[in-house]
């Protein structure tokens, strides 16, 4: 693949993923060749495992399109999309089936080692999965037949469902005998059934290479975590039950942490699910944790913010005016992610006429999130905040003067001069001793220094484009800025839907 090719297919991505995805292809090839070479037989796992929200699913599109271009087959497998399927292994099958498919046009007898493959395949997937769902309901009656409810619901007849919940320990074994006797006879006479699939598939691999078709064959799969807890653990007892096959490489992502509550919610809480993973993959690759400015910049394509309503200081990049505020309260990438929502939130409500203050709403936006209470009612509730900020920098072991603004000043004669930098927090209270006072006041307030200067005319813009400049002297207007915690306050309320984590 030329570099021009490469760039193309990782020109969006913000966290570095490329290297990763060139060190993964050349790990996963030169391995299988390795182990052809010892004779090791059997694919090959790699459990991608890393939590929600930081690019599993980007990664592995993207990593397909890299390998198509170096000529691999590549099977996509949606977990979570697929699992109302009876079966994992017709989910796998099927993404199999897409890879090849453009590779048997005319060639008739490639076409029919595929089909006896394909249907060897679809054979196992009835008979082993009915086998595999009269196991798991006789071990949920064990806890109850209420903890049966989901396997009997997808995988038997829903005339047969009042029967087996009527049915005593002993007896489901006769529901269940009575829908699958065919089956489970058949398999029975057949043993060597899936014997029988792992050497069409790989006979099928190998008539591949004949024709120079690069090997391995890559299933990747993803959103495995998102799944059922039955189907979940059934595809990974299908991959490594039934494709033990050379030329096979399987890389499932995986947020590892929640995939063990799954199979906790099957087999009890107190269940080794960390052991019992191992069993599956051969080896677990983690991304480097990407740097606050790289997360931001990931948030910031993902969230669809609409920045247009933010105001921050003419000239400076929104990902490093962040991730510069979020480095100096030192909150984690989780905590980062949290914020984003809150602050699509309140973007998403904000309707007003004049852009958000970030230097006062960033800051409390990250206390909200941080568990914080925060309000303006008052001269006191100002002091107060104020305070909790500063003390959530220091508890969080961050540097208040790690977040640095930069203003641009101008000479006599327009020319760009020196910038002068402010604290982020120092700034934020500036704008507070302004905004306790009216609109009005603060107009006709005289001010030395370029940074009081951009915060005065700041809130005269705000006066003339509410109030025309113009108000009543007994009840002067006072800033938006004064809603601010309300409102983030309320938008930290709206909690989004987020997986279950220990």
């Amino acid at each position: 693949m030329t570099s021009a090719s490469s760039d193309d297919i990782w020109r969006d991505d913000l966290l570095g993923r490329k290297n990763a995805a060139a060190f993964l292809e050349k790990f996963l090839v030169n391995r299988i060749e390795e182990r052809a070479k010892q004779g090791r037989a059997g694919s090959y796992v790699v459990n991608l495992d890393s939590p929600w929200g930081e690019g599993k699913t980007f990664f592995l599109g993207n990593f397909a399109r890299q390998l198509k271009a170096n000529g691999f087959l590549v099977a996509t497998v949606n977990a979570w999309r697929d699992d109302h399927a009876a079966d994992p292994m017709v989910a796998v099958m099927s993404a199999i089936d897409d890879a090849v498919k453009p590779m048997l046009a005319g060639q008739t007898r490639l076409t029919k080692a595929w089909e006896v493959a394909q249907q060897s395949g679809v054979d196992i997937a009835l008979a082993v999965g009915r086998n595999a769902v009269k196991h798991l309901i006789k071990k949920a009656v064990g806890e109850g037949l209420d903890a049966a409810a989901e396997i009997i619901q997808d995988n038997i007849e829903a005339a047969d469902i009042e029967a087996v919940a009527n049915a005593t320990g002993q007896a489901v074994d006769k529901v269940l005998d009575s829908q699958t006797e065919s089956l489970l006879t058949s398999f029975k006479r057949n043993q060597q059934s899936i014997d029988y699939f792992q050497r069409q598939l790989g006979s099928f691999l190998k008539q591949l290479s004949s024709k120079s078709q690069s090997l391995p064959l890559f299933v990747l799969i993803d959103e495995l975590d998102r799944c059922r807890p039955t189907y979940a653990i059934s595809l990974l007892e299908r991959i490594k039950h039934l494709f033990e096959i050379d030329n096979v490489v399987f890389v499932i992502a995986t947020d590892t942490d929640q995939l063990c509550h799954s199979i906790r919610a099957v087999y009890g809480a107190e269940f080794k699910s960390q052991v019992y993973l191992r069993r599956f993959f051969d080896r677990t690759y983690r991304f480097a944790e990407p740097s606050r400015q790289q997360f931001v910049g990931l948030m910031l394509a993902k969230n669809h913010i609409e920045t247009e309503k933010l105001a921050i200081p003419e000239n400076l990049p929104i990902e490093s005016y962040l991730s510069d505020a979020f480095e100096s309260f030192q909150i984690s990438l989780r905590d980062i992610e949290q914020c984003f929502d809150i602050l699509r939130t309140i973007t998403t409500v904000w309707d007003g006429l004049i852009k958000i203050e970030m230097s006062v709403a960033l800051p409390l936006v990250i206390a909200v999130q941080q568990g914080r209470v925060v309000s303006f009612r008052n001269p006191m509730a100002i002091a107060a905040t104020q305070k909790h900020l500063r003390g959530l920098v220091e508890a969080n072991g961050g540097r208040i003067s790690a977040w640095k603004i930069p203003f641009r000043t101008n000479d006599q004669f327009g020319q760009r001069g020196r910038d002068e930098i402010v604290v982020g927090l120092d700034l934020y209270d500036q704008i507070l001793s302004f905004a306790e006072k009216s609109l009005p006041e603060i107009v006709s307030r005289s001010v030395n220094g370029v940074v009081p200067s951009v915060i005065r005319d700041s809130f005269s813009h705000e006066f003339q484009t509410l109030y025309s400049g113009v108000s009543e002297r007994a009840n002067p207007p006072f800033s938006t800025v004064l809603q601010y915690p309300e409102m983030i306050l309320s938008a930290g309320r709206l909690l989004p839907v987020m997986p279950k984590r220990k």
